[in-house]
């Protein structure tokens, strides 16, 4: 709370510097998960300690800072596509037969979050925790394929050679422009290394050969 002492000067000059919206800039959806991350994390009783699920929170969130919003260098596009991408891909959608859309991620988010609150207004910390590690497990998918030349490929599971030939398949359909594959890999590949991951190289490999395919085909050969 911000006071003033015998100074309606100052009080009115605070006023008018706050509310110019001259100097008001759109929150983003990053913006918004910021702070709201800071709130889930925040201490239960004031003074104290995060629980465990609380560290494990922030954990995953400076992970996905860094992934998403540090080495893309806050590029709002960038990530705001990240979470109308997860949203899609995760099946978090607006209805059974409608995404949310990009202009809606964050209430999208939001919709997640607040299913995993109770009505008391107090987070399901564990299920929160899996929803953060989750959306960071996303990132990682996301970062790969959005912009491949400045990925980090020393991260498993690209560290892998049974990856080499993902890697070129996203390269040739990043330089090409083409993005629609994307929330469909991060699908797969979310699938693929929580239910079969001996599998993985195989079903991504075939998934991304195939929407060169499509591109040299009908983008490429137009007389065809």
């Amino acid at each position: 709370r911000i006071t003033f002492h015998d100074e309606p000067a100052a009080a009115l000059d605070h006023f008018m510097l706050t509310n110019d919206a001259s100097r008001m800039d759109t929150l983003t959806v990053y913006d918004m998960a910021s702070a709201f991350t800071q709130k889930i994390i925040r201490p239960i009783n004031p003074g104290g300690q995060m629980n465990l699920n609380q560290v494990s929170i922030e954990q995953s969130w400076l992970e996905f800072s860094r992934r998403i919003y540090i080495s893309l260098n806050k590029d709002v596009n960038s990530i705001e596509t990240f979470f109308y991408y997860f949203l899609m891909a995760s099946i978090k959608w607006k209805t059974p037969s409608a995404r949310f859309p990009k202009a809606e991620s964050w209430f999208g988010m939001q919709r997640t979050i607040n299913n995993f609150t109770n009505e008391d207004g107090v987070f399901d910390f564990p299920k929160i925790e899996d929803l953060y590690k989750e959306m960071n497990h996303y990132s990682k998918t996301f970062r790969a394929a959005w912009d491949p030349d400045s990925f980090d490929w020393s991260e498993p599971p690209y560290d892998s050679a049974s990856t080499r030939d993902e890697r070129t398949y996203l390269k040739m359909l990043s330089k090409s422009g083409i993005r629609q594959h994307i929330p469909a890999y991060m699908a797969m590949s979310y699938a693929c290394e929580n239910k079969d991951p001996n599998s993985r190289s195989k079903i991504i490999n075939g998934f991304l050969k195939n929407w060169l395919y499509i591109y040299l085909r009908y983008r490429t050969l137009d007389d065809l």
